[in-house]
């Protein structure tokens, strides 16, 4: 079963939701083992993992009440992150970023150039950074909204909004 990297819990800015069709590819001749359609989303799928995820969380709020109310808002945290990681299968080529396109030979011995790298084989890091809020939901859960800013990504930031443990 593949796991995949587009969680807000992995690396975020990268969900399977916030792909349209006009940043996927169409598959190369030579590309095989697509999964879902669109080229890019399948780097995010793979039998192993590796993530990096590197959060600064400080207080915004710690108690607020409203004087002559007898209600409170939970406690409040700001938090600035740095997300990175890679998935990959048992064929897949592994590099440090994305590769450069190559040439190739296009029939009859002409050398011409590639579309780019074959991806569905060739695996690189993807990277977030952003900013976001976490707010304690009764001791039960915390609801975190982050605005992530994909690096490897052609569009800006995305809004996520999840629920998760407090770690």
């Amino acid at each position: 079963f593949p796991s995949f990297l587009g969680y807000p819990d992995m690396v975020r800015g990268y969900t399977f939701q916030s792909y349209t069709s006009a940043e996927c590819s169409t598959p190369t001749t030579h590309s095989t083992g697509y999964s879902t359609g669109c080229p890019e989303l399948d780097q995010l799928l793979g039998s192993r993992i590796a993530v990096f995820n590197a959060e600064f969380r400080f207080p915004l709020v710690r108690t607020l009440t409203l004087g002559f109310l007898p209600v409170g808002f939970p406690p409040i945290e700001a938090a600035i992150f740095y997300d990175a990681g890679i998935a990959w299968n048992g064929n897949s080529a592994l590099h440090l970023r994305r590769p450069a396109d190559h040439s190739c030979d296009t029939g009859g011995g002409v050398i011409g150039p590639c579309p780019g790298p074959d991806l569905a084989v060739d695996r690189w890091p993807v990277s977030s950074y952003g900013i976001g809020a976490r707010i304690n939901l009764f001791g039960f859960t915390v609801l975190r909204i982050d605005y992530a800013v994909p690096l490897q990504r052609p569009r800006g930031g995305y809004w996520i909004v999840s629920l998760g443990p407090p770690f």
